[in-house]
């Protein structure tokens, strides 16, 4: 009788239990918020952020746009009917371009016969004419060749000892004028005194030397032994260079003797002739003078 009770206590106890486990579900202690079918769905705002190249690009890579030019509005005319119409139409001319002003600007071929110039370039050389500047010219070290072949400059290398006065066969090396440039050796002291200004060919960089230059240059291989290497500036081409520095300097409203130093610049012409430019006029109160910006600024 026992056994019976217990067995049915158990199972009411598993029947209570399952009921508990898998039919009851308690309530929500908080109900859930009833759902708002007006309210707008939520918008999502992108982040947008610019593309940036690793690194900007180079200058020659950016090409300017330039907007094409807006063509002109239409004429409009009176209506018909109203009283502009009756007015005779007024016609506009264009102006006529002037035209363009003669270049007085004289060649450097015309300077190179300038009598007076040639004269004022021989007073330099001979020191008879002296100015309290410096005149600086510049050239591109593989131009020296044209450069000389057109003015008639004497490219050179002469020895130490081509000046010795004791020197038994004095001698210096020099490159021909005519035809294809060789170095030639002239059994003679060489001609200083018709020379009193040069280009000093060690200035350059020597691989950027012409080939007939750079063999001049190896006539005399150790630079201790050599006097001058150089193109030796006749009278001539100096002249270009006073005729130069008075067109600037006039242009500058300044007068000489407020000039410190100029510096000019050999250009190649579209004739492949050479022309000598002034680049700048140093003052000695600290000014500098551009002639083709026309401009004056502080040292």
């Amino acid at each position: 009788m026992i056994s019976l009770v217990r067995q049915v206590a158990l199972l009411a106890a598993a029947a209570v239990l399952s009921w508990w486990l898998f039919l009851w579900s308690p309530e929500p202690l908080i109900a859930p918020a009833p759902h708002d079918r007006t309210a707008p769905p939520a918008v999502v705002t992108p982040r947008l952020e610019l593309a940036r190249p690793a690194t900007p690009p180079a200058a020659e890579e950016i090409e300017a746009v330039v907007a094409p030019e807006a063509p002109p509005p239409p004429e409009v005319g009176a209506p018909e009917g109203s009283e502009d119409a009756a007015l005779p139409a007024v016609a506009h001319a264009e102006p006529e371009p002037e035209p363009a002003a003669e270049n007085s600007r004289p060649s450097s071929e015309e300077l190179m016969e300038d009598d007076d110039l040639i004269a004022d370039a021989n007073r330099e050389f001979t020191g008879e004419l002296r100015h309290g500047f410096a005149t600086v010219l510049l050239a591109a070290p593989e131009e020296q060749l044209d450069i000389a072949r057109f003015f008639g400059e004497e490219l050179v290398l002469v020895p130490r000892e081509a000046l010795d006065p004791d020197a038994d066969r004095p001698h210096y090396f020099r490159l021909s004028a005519d035809g294809a440039p060789r170095v030639e050796t002239v059994g003679d002291r060489p001609p200083l005194e018709r020379y009193r200004q040069y280009r000093d060919l060690f200035d350059y960089e020597y691989a950027r030397l012409p080939a007939a230059l750079r063999e001049l240059r190896r006539s005399v291989l150790t630079r201790s032994e050599i006097y001058v290497f150089a193109a030796l500036i006749p009278a001539r081409e100096w002249a270009v260079v006073v005729g130069r520095r008075r067109e600037a300097l006039a242009a500058s409203g300044r007068e000489v003797d407020d000039v410190r130093r100029f510096v000019l610049r050999y250009e190649r012409r579209a004739d492949s002739g050479f022309d000598v430019r002034v680049e700048e006029i140093v003052f000695s109160d600290g000014t500098r003078f551009h002639p083709n910006s026309e401009r004056a600024e502080e040292a």
